[in-house]
């Protein structure tokens, strides 16, 4: 019910750590980084949880089914006010500028998503790609941008951070394929819920615009949008579509070249920064699926 409270992957917090290996900020700058951190991570998921219907969060009621949607909007709202004074604390006047741009680019992202799903419109892979930048990526872009402000080296604020873009595109198709696949998202957020929300994930969208069209993918889909949600048997023959249409190959390779462009540029931040940083390497290697 209450977002902090619940099991978290840590993924966010632990990316901050890995980065500040090559940053070095003043302690007081990376909480203050990593309460921002924590209450727009916070802030979206309540919010992504309305638009998306979902009613549970992390294997427990989400917050608007305990508190209402006004109550939840409302308070997800002050967050995101609150935030800005946590960014004033960084007394950096472009911190506060980096946060706006990525919070719109954010909210833009998102607003394709609830667009195509709302509308039962496919996008296709490039502008899921781009929307992922967008949603996904934006946190992470937000948070390394920060963190590269307050550093108080200047070699290290001008390297080049490629890879977290490319990180959060990686952070979210690894979401979407073990949204299908994966038993603890199940018990989680109950079997293939991005199903349920009519969401348009990656490999859906790989198996959409296959040639010839999957007629009967598509028709359970769209039943399963105007409905509000499918039955374990329908969810379990598209499963078996996108198995048959090379979506969950697709989708695992996709995963593959991204990993390979990661540890590249990782490699070569490295360079730049004339440091090592295994604790970054652990950090993907741990996601890497």
């Amino acid at each position: 019910m209450l977002i902090p409270s619940l099991p978290s992957k840590g993924f966010r917090e632990a990316f901050i750590d890995a980065l500040n290996v090559w940053l070095a900020l003043p302690d007081s700058s990376l909480q203050t980084i990593k309460l921002i951190s924590q209450k727009l991570h916070t802030c979206s998921l309540m919010l992504d949880d309305i638009e998306d219907s979902s009613p549970l969060r992390r294997g427990k009621p989400a917050t608007h089914t305990v508190f209402g949607p006004a109550s939840t909007i409302n308070s997800a709202n002050w967050i995101l006010i609150d935030v800005m004074g946590d960014v004033q604390e960084l007394q950096t006047p472009q911190c506060m500028d980096i946060v706006i741009e990525e919070l719109r680019n954010l909210f833009v992202g998102q607003s394709f998503d609830l667009y195509w799903t709302q509308q039962g419109e496919c996008p296709t892979e490039e502008e899921y790609l781009e929307m992922v930048s967008q949603k996904t990526g934006g946190l992470f872009n937000l948070l390394a941008r920060l963190m590269k402000q307050c550093t108080q080296s200047l070699h290290l604020r001008a390297i080049s951070l490629d890879f977290v873009s490319l990180l959060g595109q990686y952070f979210q198709i690894r979401d979407d394929y073990m949204n299908l696949i994966d038993d603890v998202y199940t018990e989680g957020k109950g079997f293939c819920e991005d199903l349920d929300e009519g969401k348009f994930s990656f490999p859906i969208v790989h198996a959409w615009h296959c040639t010839p069209p999957d007629l009967v993918m598509r028709g359970i889909i769209r039943e399963g949008k105007a409905s509000g949600s499918l039955s374990v048997p329908h969810k379990k023959m598209i499963l078996s579509h996108l198995h048959e249409a090379g979506s969950m190959e697709y989708t695992l390779q996709a995963m593959k070249k991204l990993q390979i462009r990661i540890n590249n540029d990782l490699e070569h931040v490295e360079k730049e920064a004339g440091c090592e940083n295994w604790v970054m390497r652990l950090l993907v290697h741990k996601l890497f699926v």
